[in-house]
């Protein structure tokens, strides 16, 4: 998620994601990658912009699950063996772009066949009625583990539907995207 709007934000954000994808391609750790592309996105950044972000790579084999956070919202991660949606909270990190030569945390966990990551923006748990109340964190959790059986496609309707239904009349301020991932099996590479 970028701060700001229009094309200076998107053309940030069109520029990060083509960093983070060089960098981890690189065969760099996922700490390592956010520590190199926050020094790219600091060189020149006179317009005062910053990225938060969330970025994990999957072990397909192992299922092990190494991320780090540079001060985005927790994902929520819905384990079968748990039956349900928690949120994946780690100490968040500083943003991108903020402050040359950050260090990142890398944190990991485990997935196992049938386990689910459900990614958001902010603009998922502030959305606002007309009362000005946020659609928040534990109205997400509800949501998600009230139709945790239903596919991704289904759920990512869903929420944005249960969002609109709770926003009413009130006007969108913030962008809102949502990625749930299912992992079905582990491979054999």
């Amino acid at each position: 998620d970028v701060s700001g709007k229009g094309v200076p934000a998107a053309l940030i954000m069109m520029i990060t994601k083509t960093l983070i994808k060089n960098t981890a391609l690189n065969g760099k750790s996922v700490d390592e990658v956010f520590y190199n592309v926050n020094n790219m996105l600091c060189e020149g950044n006179q317009s005062n912009h910053f990225v938060t972000s969330w970025f994990g790579i999957l072990d397909l084999k192992s299922g092990k699950l190494e991320f780090v956070n540079a001060g985005h919202n927790p994902p929520l991660v819905y384990t079968k063996r748990g039956n349900k949606f928690e949120f994946l909270k780690t100490k968040p990190n500083l943003i991108l772009a903020a402050m040359e030569n950050t260090k990142y945390t890398k944190h990991e966990t485990i997935l196992e066949p049938g386990d689910k990551l459900f990614l958001y923006t902010d603009g998922v748990t502030e959305a606002a009625n007309e009362k000005n109340e946020l659609y928040g964190e534990e109205r997400l959790q509800n949501y998600l583990n009230c139709h945790m059986e239903e596919s991704v496609e289904t759920t990512i309707k869903g929420v944005k539907k249960d969002i609109d239904y709770f926003v009413g009349n009130a006007s969108q301020f913030d962008d809102i995207t949502m990625l749930e991932f299912l992992f079905k099996e582990k491979k054999e590479i």
